[in-house]
């Protein structure tokens, strides 16, 4: 793997990390991934949906899946300021925590 296949791999993990941690634990702007937990919860009949977007093992699965076949499509652009904020939670939890 080449440094810059290296550094995709690192911006596409901390991407998925962030968003998945959004989906599944946080509020979000104008409680936009509240209102989608609730909206799957009281919408959604299959059981495994919703259990899938309440794991961030499962959910993080699927994002990878998803964020993988963007990069194919278009590169690592778009997961950058993304994948900056993931650093920036695990930064946050280590000194925090």
């Amino acid at each position: 793997m080449t440094l810059s296949g290296f550094l995709d791999f690192i911006i596409l993990s901390l991407a998925t990390y962030r968003i998945t941690h959004m989906m599944v634990g946080e509020v979000g702007p104008f409680r936009a991934f509240e209102i989608w937990r609730e909206f799957l919860y009281n919408r959604v009949e299959w059981g495994w949906v919703k259990d899938g977007f309440n794991c961030v093992l499962c959910l993080s699965f699927w994002l990878s899946i998803i964020f993988f076949l963007i990069y194919l499509k278009i590169g690592t652009l778009p997961f950058v300021p993304i994948g900056v904020s993931g650093a920036t939670l695990i930064i946050h939890k280590v000194i925090y925590s």
